[in-house]
């Protein structure tokens, strides 16, 4: 059947010349010079695509039209590209639901693949789709001969039921501190905000960043540092009662919301907390540990709406009091704070761009080890990123600098700066391919969204001369479910190129659960927070037999991570887990050192 694209632009000129690249590959174009015309055209055309002019005077805009329609049930799946000549215009028309973009005045191949990309896309997500339908089908009409997969399903459905209750209070919240967690926490906050009455009233978020945290870890082990935590998290509360929100952002960050704060009372708060977290002493094995911190706040008055908006200002200002150093406390709004958070977001970018030129990032590895004897695959490594700090023997972790890489909408070119490292190894090496039967490699969410990447990947793999299946891309639980139909495409297109999938940091919501039929990927690793207390919480042991009897259940296999004590491992070998890794099994290792094994 041949596609059809409805092309809508003010300028007659344009519509011609888009209607005549786009008629010569065999598409049928509708043609429209207004949004209402466009939009009372899609009922009756119909069209796979719209490519959408933003700039259109007179009456509705471009994004205008693209929220009307996004807002219709019949056109909300319709993939919107949109011309423009405005560079600054592209995220806006992203947040409205536009899939792509291509700029005035564009190339004429550009706008060929571009339309490709997205109809195939569309074709695929319905073939997912059709496939769905026609397996649900099937499976109905078979009832009654699949009554031994019905009896296991329907103790895990029971089982999930049992713990309801649980998951109501454990989902958002973070395990170790039983504080809301990152996500949890800013939408806790976007309801404050969004209830707010009195439009005078000021509130402040007070970021609070661990000042070298990490040398706990590194002397006293895992277990020490998470004790730190806890008793950091419990002090926070006695000191700030219900006068605050608080939450674990990761690692050793902490989040404040004071509901009712002026300035002077906010960095007074942030004293006190600053002073009473440095003073006082936490116990481990006769062994006394402290941490310094540091504090950036921003006040949060009526023309502050947006949580993360806010979190973000907050984070600006904790950088730049953690280079003033221990104790710290810095005010976004101050303008010279703003201007210097500004500043050393663009150095930073800045640095990850050389990086990428210069060598500056590294590869390492970390096996994932088989646990069971029975396995029939061998083991796998798992591909980190490092980058090079200022000491020669100091690397950054991607928590540290993705954070920021994110803002300046880079994180996909460090995803294909890895994709492109590794094939090259793998092609180096063709000695070791055999000795793995597969490398991980991580994806952000950034990268799913990115309309080109599949496009690039696929051509990467046939110049490399690199086998699909050697490869298994893991996508984190949260980023999967930002957009659970994009990620369903993205990951149905992987499977097709031949590679492997993996949900990483699996368990941690419970609507994942619901969606793992259709995904159908091929491993999921466990979340980490729930392997590191495994022996510490019996809900930790039931929830990770749950999860092994889930991925039975949905073909997959499971994989846990952060593996550090041989309790456990032993107790995941009982539960029937088939891989895990961790520093109990390998140590993270550049990726170099396994060319002279």
């Amino acid at each position: 059947m041949q596609e059809k694209i409805l092309v809508v632009d003010d300028d007659p000129a344009i519509i011609r010349i888009v209607e005549l690249v786009l008629t010569r590959i065999g598409y049928e174009i509708a043609t429209a010079n207004c949004g209402e015309e466009a939009y009372q055209l899609a009922s009756s055309f119909q069209p796979d695509l719209i490519i959408l002019d933003i700039n259109m005077p007179g009456g509705w805009s471009g994004f205008e039209t693209c929220r009307k329609l996004k807002a219709t049930a019949n056109f909300f799946h319709i993939p919107i590209v949109f011309l423009t000549g405005n560079v600054e215009q592209f995220e806006e028309g992203f947040e409205l639901g536009g899939a792509d973009y291509v700029l005035k005045p564009f190339n004429q191949k550009e706008l060929i693949v571009r339309t490709q990309f997205h109809l195939k896309m569309r074709q695929l997500v319905k073939q997912v789709q059709q496939a769905n339908n026609n397996l649900e089908d099937k499976v109905q009409a078979r009832t009654r001969d699949l009554t031994d997969s019905n009896k296991k399903l329907n103790q895990v459905i029971n089982e999930r039921k049992l713990l309801e209750n649980r998951f109501k209070h454990e989902v958002g919240t973070d395990f170790l501190t039983q504080l809301p967690s990152g996500v949890s926490f800013e939408n806790d906050l976007q309801y404050l905000l969004d209830q707010r009455n009195d439009t005078k009233q000021e509130g402040a978020l007070l970021f609070l960043d661990l000042f070298k945290f990490e040398i706990i870890n590194q002397r006293f082990g895992w277990d020490a540092g998470d004790h730190f935590l806890i008793n950091t998290s419990k002090l926070l509360q006695s000191q700030l009662g219900d006068a605050a929100i608080i939450g674990r952002l990761g690692g050793d960050q902490f989040a404040v919301y004071l509901k009712q704060a002026s300035t002077a009372s906010a960095n007074s708060i942030a004293r006190g907390l600053v002073d009473c977290i440095s003073a006082f002493p936490v116990m481990w094995k006769d062994q006394i540990l402290k941490a310094g911190v540091c504090v950036g706040f921003c006040i949060v008055d009526s023309s502050e709406s947006s949580a993360r908006k806010i979190t973000s200002k907050a984070i600006h200002a904790s950088v730049i009091a953690k280079e003033k150093g221990v104790g710290s406390i810095v005010n976004y709004q101050d303008h010279a704070v703003q201007k210097g958070a500004e500043e050393a977001n663009k150095d930073l970018a800045s640095r990850i761009e050389s990086a990428l030129e210069s060598k500056g990032f590294s590869l390492f590895y970390q096996q994932v080890k088989s646990l069971q004897l029975s396995a029939k695959s061998p083991p796998s490594i798992e591909v980190l990123l490092r980058l090079k700090g200022e000491r020669s023997d100091r690397w950054i972790l991607p928590s540290e600098f993705f954070e920021f890489s994110g803002q300046n909408k880079i994180k996909s070119k460090i995803d294909l700066w890895v994709i492109n490292e590794t094939l090259n190894w793998l092609q180096d090496n063709p000695q070791l391919q055999g000795q793995f039967s597969h490398v991980s490699i991580n994806l952000t969410s950034e990268t799913i969204s990115n309309p080109m990447f599949l496009i690039t990947l696929e051509n990467l793999l046939e110049e490399k001369s690199i086998t699909p299946n050697l490869l298994c891309f893991e996508i984190s639980e949260p980023d999967a479910l930002i957009s659970i139909d994009r990620t369903r495409a993205f990951l149905s297109r992987l499977k097709s190129l031949g590679c492997r999938t993996c949900i990483d940091d699996f368990g941690g919501q419970t609507s994942m659960l619901q969606y793992l039929k259709e995904l159908n990927v091929d491993y999921l690793k466990i979340d980490g927070a729930f392997i590191r207390h495994y022996a510490d919480s019996p809900f930790n042991a039931l929830l990770c037999e749950m999860l092994k009897k889930v991925a039975d259940v949905s073909n997959s296999t499971m994989i846990a991570k952060h593996i550090e004590k041989e309790s456990i491992a032993k107790s995941l070998i009982e539960l029937g887990i088939e891989f895990a890794q961790g520093s109990l099994f390998h140590e993270p290792e550049p990726l170099k050192n396994l060319e002279n094994i």
